[in-house]
């Protein structure tokens, strides 16, 4: 039995807690961890995604160590907190504020052919389990041709880590926001991370295929 402390949810919370309590510990911003405090917010990200079903206190810590992280990237490396500007359109990108939105991606598809890891031979026709270990060798359903019959958007997907990597900010929103002086193509720094945490959207949780 695999030990739960040890799947890819507890590994990427244990690395990006360490990560945090690093940074949260130094008195003095050391622009020589950028990169890994970028780095880490991702991580974290990811480990609320993995985390989110069979482990509710990880999942928790995995957001508020998320939570803690945006606030001191913003008030101290603000230039990890820029909005992308493409094609006319700035982009919310950010792991921080992505992870707050619980969705994810759901494909149906139709499987058209496939053989099993262990024997290549067609998985109906084969003994092999998939997900059972045979002589150190886990089986997997390798699927070679398939085609893709909708994408649904849904709270949990299958797949912890198909999430929504980006979405367009409205140029209405920010002219409002940031008043006359305000240009498309202008930097913008994100300030999400500065308020205080307005808690999970899960407007998604019952959406299924329909």
């Amino acid at each position: 039995m695999t030990d739960p402390t040890t799947s890819p949810g507890h590994e990427r919370l244990h690395a990006g807690l360490t990560t945090v309590r690093a940074a949260l510990s130094r008195t003095v911003p050391d622009p020589g961890h950028l990169q890994q405090l970028v780095e880490a917010r991702a991580v974290l990200r990811s480990a609320m995604d993995h985390l989110e079903d069979a482990h509710r206190d990880d999942f928790a810590a995995a957001h508020t160590a998320l939570d803690q992280l945006g606030r001191l990237l913003r008030q101290h490396y603000p230039s990890a907190c820029v909005l992308p500007f493409r094609d006319g359109t700035y982009r919310q990108e950010c792991p921080v504020e992505l992870a707050h939105l619980r969705v994810g991606l759901s494909p149906r598809i139709r499987v058209i052919a496939s053989h099993c890891s262990i024997c290549n031979q067609d998985p109906e026709d084969c003994a092999h389990l998939p997900g059972r270990a045979y002589d150190g060798q886990r089986c997997l359903s390798v699927i070679t041709d398939a085609e893709i019959i909708d994408v649904a958007l849904v709270g949990r997907p299958r797949l912890p880590d198909a999430r929504i990597t980006s979405w367009g900010i409205d140029l209405e929103t920010l002219q409002t926001a940031l008043g006359p002086t305000f240009s498309p193509g202008d930097q913008v720094l994100c300030g999400s991370c500065l308020s205080p945490c307005r808690g999970l959207n899960r407007q998604f949780e019952n959406s299924t295929h329909g």
